[in-house]
């Protein structure tokens, strides 16, 4: 694939794949903690869908957890001695993968959500953002089911191997698409940030948190996407990809509790009426002020 393939070895593949087990672990456990804090002292305030949303990111952490584990167990315990090549590919290799895509698809459908709550009352220009936002993340999670699919029907890892030059097209428009869908959320929430700063102070404050919230979240997430692909085609031969693909999914979630869970989140209750209120007063604030000017 890439100019720099490292030699397929015990310790560039199963040794690789054991830090990205090891990582993966380290950052469910904070998203599974962060998971349950919403759940015992927030979730009451979200309606049902929202957390059912949450339930089934957790859930697809769970098991792409487990999955990642039990490969690692079956490469370096079960299969020790075996060829690296000739392993089958088992159900748990593409299943790990789906299960990182679709959390990142239902992550970036959370923050279209929370766009469209954002623009009832004010923006609604921005709503033209959702276009291009549901478009890139329909096109990361199309991409990521062709992986899988190749994945899933390559009997053994020397299959996969004959079929590189299938995995390089998408795993690169995956990976891009990811980065892109996270660039247009935070750019929409910056200008939805600078709209509502001339209709609601308060508003204003939240939405600027959230643009906080966003950035951050953009700058890990997108960095793990690029990697990731980087990683796929430069270093060759190992598993080194891995580690940044399988975090997406856990800082997804971590991003999104941490939305919901803070003070100043939007749980899709800005109400249109609190907006209007807002505005009216504002507007006879500043009549008030031009008249005792003009006075």
């Amino acid at each position: 694939m890439g100019d720099t393939k490292q030699p397929s070895t015990f310790a560039n593949k199963t040794g690789s794949q054991l830090i990205a087990a090891m990582i993966n672990c380290f950052f469910f456990g904070i998203a599974f903690l962060r998971t349950l804090q919403y759940f015992r002292r927030y979730a009451r305030k979200d309606p049902l869908y929202v957390r059912v949303i949450i339930g089934m990111m957790i859930t697809l952490a769970t098991l792409q957890t487990i999955f990642v584990n039990h490969q690692s167990y079956r490469d370096t315990i079960s299969r020790y001695e075996g060829a690296q090549d000739s392993r089958l590919i088992e159900f748990t290799v593409p299943g790990k993968y789906i299960c990182v895509y679709l959390i990142t698809f239902i992550a970036q459908m959370f923050f279209t959500a929370r766009i469209w709550t954002l623009t009832k009352s004010v923006g609604r220009s921005a709503r033209f953002a959702l276009i291009p936002l549901v478009a890139l993340a329909l096109l990361q999670l199309i991409n990521g089911c062709i992986l899988v699919h190749v994945e899933a029907t390559s009997k053994t890892f020397a299959d996969l191997g004959t079929h590189a030059h299938l995995l390089i097209g998408p795993t690169a428009m995956q990976g891009a698409a990811t980065a892109a869908a996270d660039i247009v959320v935070t750019v929409t929430l910056c200008y939805l940030y600078h709209v509502y700063g001339s209709v609601s102070s308060k508003v204003n404050g939240t939405v600027g948190r959230l643009v906080i919230y966003a950035i951050n979240r953009a700058a890990a997430t997108s960095i793990c996407a690029v990697l990731s692909v980087f990683l796929f085609y430069f270093v060759s031969g190992t598993y080194y990809f891995m580690v940044p693909a399988l975090m997406t999914g856990q800082l997804y979630i971590i991003s999104v509790v941490s939305v919901l869970t803070s003070e100043e989140s939007l749980r899709g209750d800005i109400e249109p009426g609190a907006l209007k209120a807002d505005s009216i007063t504002k507007i006879e604030t500043d009549k008030y002020s031009h008249s005792e000017k003009s006075v």
